[in-house]
């Protein structure tokens, strides 16, 4: 587990770095009539949108699923998630993002899980400091799941809600620290479950 989760972070660290080195690089291309890129509150990577902004979140999922008292079971694993946002208005953010879950053991075989979610965040300015945010959306979920002792066993996709809540606390101008906890319902062979994920993160306001 330590592991992938190791590489899971490299790779993620890796993927934002590029992000940031490819905007600065176009920042520094622009006209002398633009700003540069890190100074522009109108630049953000989803389109009708203002002050935009990146982020990888690492943490842990839950699964709430049923297990059978014949097996162990593990309902908890690493999880992560990488995201865009951009503002429709001082209170308002559209945010894209891809969520993994991680795979957990349980009723003699495994689950897993993962999606791309677009949610609506609402914000709450608490001073200079920090703000709260809320959201709700939608997760278009894949997940694999095999068991034994006849138990069901199979892939499944689909849409389902998704919601949570959170605190970023403000590093820098451009740098956020981030806390958050979500629920994604899922489809699974059998029917849906929720699926949490509590992470911390860097979130980088352009």
């Amino acid at each position: 587990m330590k592991t992938k989760a190791a590489t899971s972070t490299l790779v993620l660290a890796a993927l934002l770095g590029a992000t940031f080195t490819a905007h600065a690089q176009t920042g520094a291309n622009t006209s002398s009539t633009r700003d540069s890129a890190f100074a522009r509150q109108d630049y953000s990577l989803l389109p009708y949108t203002t002050h935009g902004y990146v982020g990888v979140n690492l943490g842990r999922s839950d699964y709430d699923a049923t297990c059978n008292n014949l097996f162990s079971c593990e309902r908890r694993e690493f999880g992560w998630k990488a995201y865009a946002g951009g503002r429709l208005n001082e209170m308002l953010a559209i945010e894209l993002g891809y969520v993994n879950f991680g795979k957990v053991t349980r009723n003699g075989g495994s689950s897993e899980a993962h999606g791309v979610n677009l949610s609506l965040v609402g914000n709450l300015p608490l001073g200079e400091m920090a703000n709260l945010f809320a959201k709700v959306g939608t997760t278009y979920g894949r997940t694999d799941q095999s068991a034994a002792a006849g138990l069901p066993s199979g892939k499944e996709d689909g849409f389902g809600l998704n919601y949570g809540v959170g605190i970023g606390f403000n590093v820098t101008p451009q740098v956020q620290l981030v806390g958050e906890w979500e629920r994604h319902r899922l489809d699974f062979v059998g029917g849906r479950d929720n699926v949490d994920l509590l992470s911390l993160g860097l979130r980088y306001r352009f």
